[in-house]
């Protein structure tokens, strides 16, 4: 999902792909958060964002890993 928009498209084999890069394409929109992960792509550097996140239980600031199979 687009985090400047909100527009909502596929990346089935990664964020270099599918609607959402297209969308990416047209827009320039740089940044997408994987709903499921919650993990954030940056286009412009065609990687994961470092981020914090936060606990939904308590609200706590975590520290987000990206891991070596992401996409």
């Amino acid at each position: 999902m687009c985090i400047i928009c909100g527009f909502i498209g596929c990346a089935p084999d990664g964020p270099m792909e599918g609607h959402i890069k297209e969308h990416y394409d047209i827009s320039k929109h740089i940044y997408a958060v994987e709903l499921e992960t919650k993990g954030v792509f940056d286009f412009s550097k065609k990687g994961l964002v470092q981020r914090l996140l936060q606990n939904i239980r308590d609200g706590k600031i975590i520290q987000h890993e990206s891991t070596p199979n992401s996409k």
